[in-house]
């Protein structure tokens, strides 16, 4: 469904976004989900959903500080969205791949301050906050993390992004085996 989307609206950004969407998180095919956001900004630089996808696709293959500009770009354009925590989200771990702990904290509890049953900000607040030293406060949003999803293991978190920069998640999976997350 992806392919033919593209297929009928390579000038259609909403198409593009939602084609690039699909080909890079449903299908796994990161790069040519990159591809097809980065032609979807270009078209219309505006469509604040896809320059928050295309930053979401930009941490999964590594690339921070695109990441972080597309986020920023995305909430400045609707800053009353109300799936701005998942901007927000996006924000903190890029932050927290980086190695820019305190950021990536504040980032998570800006995105939890809107939706605090987030998950994966739950679990970027908790690996950002084990890496500065705050174990207890990193150990109680893991017990909120699994009070929310008691399955919940770094071997599932792995498998939540297509993920290319093994560095990245390895520095995310670090922190919270330090908060108490379970392999």
């Amino acid at each position: 469904m992806a392919r033919r989307a593209l297929e009928l609206g390579q000038d259609d950004a909403v198409a593009l976004c939602t084609a690039g969407y699909a080909l890079a998180y449903v299908v796994g095919e990161v790069e040519q989900g990159a591809v097809c956001l980065d032609r979807a900004v270009a078209l219309n630089p505006n469509l604040s959903i896809a320059l928050g996808i295309s930053g979401w696709v930009k941490l999964w293959l590594g690339d921070l500080d695109s990441a972080i500009d597309l986020q920023a770009r995305a909430m400045r354009l609707s800053p009353r969205d109300p799936e701005a925590f998942w901007m927000e989200s996006a924000t903190a771990f890029a932050h927290l791949c980086a190695g820019r702990y305190a950021e990536g904290s504040l980032w998570a509890d800006r995105s939890l301050s809107h939706k605090a049953d987030q998950l994966p900000s739950l679990a970027f607040s908790a690996a950002a906050d084990a890496h500065l030293g705050h174990l207890e406060r990193a150990r109680k949003t893991i017990a909120r993390l699994l009070e929310l999803e008691p399955g919940m293991r770094i071997t599932i978190v792995k498998s939540l992004g297509p993920f290319r920069c093994a560095e990245h998640f390895a520095r995310f999976a670090e922190g919270l085996r330090k908060a108490g997350l379970p392999e």
